[in-house]
């Protein structure tokens, strides 16, 4: 039985399936155009989460880039909210480096230069990905980059009954804020973007575990541990792309590249760019002669410095942080029990 959404698309076969969403190729019924459809199940959304996904999708429709795939439709169907975007004929980064990993230096940086002007101009728009990994980087015939999935899975991934399960289930790509409770920012999309040049440069992630529960054990390594260098696993990678990988991957957002175009910058220098473009001020000279001179300061006499107040910090926001910690660890207590009665039973 064929099945048709806003009788102007056609579902095609299944691609991939997974606890939010359906993946299908498709393809337009004037046509016959092939496009992707996700259709995201109804237990993963509510009003609330719908009305925001629509908006978002709207206004991203609206950003054109080489490097962006296409989203054509958005709406609420018979299976749940979906949204339509434009098919590209190639394949995933993550499909690539199935049977080529590593990848060679010049290819992985040429690809991450891509993926980044994909990010810089979604966050001048003042849009994040937040989901990004391998498998929404795809490379076309023609050997374009294309960065796909922006909005939907971030909305969706930072809803409250979806994102414990993230963490619980899928903390591969998530970085430690978000772990920890935090809301994804720009930073949290340059330490995926270090990640995904982790894995194209070592061939492999730097927190990877055996395949068995790992989620659970990846958060918490992401949490209290600073990965080893690229070079760990594939000597050739040189010191400077080393200490280039671990800034985009520090626990400390504040630590990483301050922007996705920081990070650009120092993957076309091949070394981290520490030079701040300042705008050129025109130098002020003020008239100071009918001012009272400063009073030279007394022998043994100092001036002592008040602290600063510190800044009042968002209640809600630290509620949340809480939350998550305190989740995480019940369920390491859980798994911790669990392994203990399974060593006791007779």
């Amino acid at each position: 039985m064929e099945r048709f959404l806003k009788s102007r698309y056609k579902i095609g076969v299944q691609i991939s399936d997974n606890p939010y969403r359906i993946t299908y190729k498709g393809t337009y019924l004037s046509n016959e155009k092939p496009v992707i459809i996700k259709i995201y199940k109804r237990a993963t959304l509510n009003s609330s989460l719908i009305k925001i996904i629509r908006q978002k999708i709207k206004d991203f429709s609206l950003i054109h880039h080489h490097n962006i795939t296409k989203i054509i439709d958005g709406d609420y169907g018979w299976q749940g909210y979906y949204y339509v975007r434009e098919y590209i004929e190639g394949q995933s980064l993550s499909e690539i480096l199935k049977t080529h990993h590593p990848l060679d230096l010049d290819k992985a940086i040429e690809i991450m230069l891509d993926v980044c002007a994909a990010l810089s101009i979604a966050h001048k728009n003042g849009i994040l990905h937040g989901a990004l990994c391998p498998n929404n980087i795809l490379i076309s015939t023609q050997k374009i980059v294309k960065v796909a999935d922006f909005v939907v899975e971030k909305s969706i991934k930072e809803a409250l009954p979806q994102k414990a399960v993230y963490v619980t289930e899928d903390a591969t790509y998530l970085s430690p804020e978000e772990i920890a409770g935090a809301d994804c920012a720009p930073s949290s999309d340059i330490y995926g973007a270090g990640l995904v040049l982790y894995a194209m440069l070592a061939g492999r992630l730097p927190f990877d575990l055996p395949k068995e529960k790992i989620s659970l054990q990846v958060a918490l390594q992401k949490i209290q541990s600073t990965p080893l260098p690229p070079s760990t696993f594939n000597p050739s990678i040189p010191k400077n792309i080393d200490d280039l990988v671990l800034k985009a991957l520090e626990r400390d957002p504040l630590l990483r590249f301050a922007s996705i175009d920081d990070l650009a910058a120092s993957l076309k220098n091949k070394g981290i760019v520490t030079k701040t473009n300042l705008p050129d001020i025109p130098e002020i000279c003020l008239d100071t002669s009918d001012r009272p001179q400063p009073r030279e300061k007394e022998p043994g006499r100092e001036h002592i410095r008040l602290p600063e107040k510190n800044q009042p910090q968002d209640f809600t926001a630290r509620l949340r942080g809480w939350f998550f910690k305190i989740l995480l660890l019940t369920i390491l207590a859980g798994l911790i029990l669990a392994a203990i009665m399974t060593l006791i039973k007779p």
